[in-house]
């Protein structure tokens, strides 16, 4: 099942996909449990991706993306940014208050950005699998994440690629 991004999403819109994507009721009560959205795939993406949130403060939403590609992205959905699909962005992410890793990205939509974490063995998503916490940091957008959940997470964005 395919899922549109909305141009301005918002909570009551994030809340709703639950019921536009497959429900596996209990995989979804884990997921979900630590604060984490259930993955749908993103219309229109030619690369196959998914995207999963987890709610932030002030109305944010930290994203992690994936695809066919074993491409694998991390970034924010932020509400009214502007964001321009055409331009390049950069930020930095930091594992368990170690040094940053600066990453470089894209807008998903106006208010996505997706900050290119690599394919493969050159991904950051060794350090997320064993980390505790992230921070990750976009133009003035800056967010300590916690990682409780992720694995259980990272294994249904694999599925949400691979599935039609």
């Amino acid at each position: 099942m395919a899922l549109q991004l909305p141009a301005a999403p918002v909570e009551g819109v994030m809340k709703k996909w639950y019921v536009l994507v497959p429900l596996l009721v209990l995989g979804q009560a884990a997921v979900a449990q630590e604060g984490w959205s259930w993955p749908a795939r993103i219309k229109g993406d030619d690369e196959g991706g998914c995207l999963a949130t987890k709610k932030l403060d002030d109305g944010k939403r930290f994203a992690v993306w994936a695809n066919l590609n074993e491409g694998y992205g991390i970034g924010f959905v932020v509400p009214g940014a502007g964001l321009d699909p055409a331009k390049e962005y950069s930020g930095a992410v930091t594992f368990d208050n170690g040094p940053p890793v600066m990453l470089s990205g894209w807008a998903l939509n106006s208010e996505t950005v997706i900050l290119d974490s690599g394919a493969e063995e050159d991904s950051v998503q060794k350090f997320i699998n064993t980390s505790k916490s992230l921070k990750l940091t976009f133009e003035k957008t800056s967010a300590e994440v916690a990682l409780e959940g992720y694995l259980k997470l990272a294994e249904r964005l694999r599925e949400c690629t691979q599935s039609e």
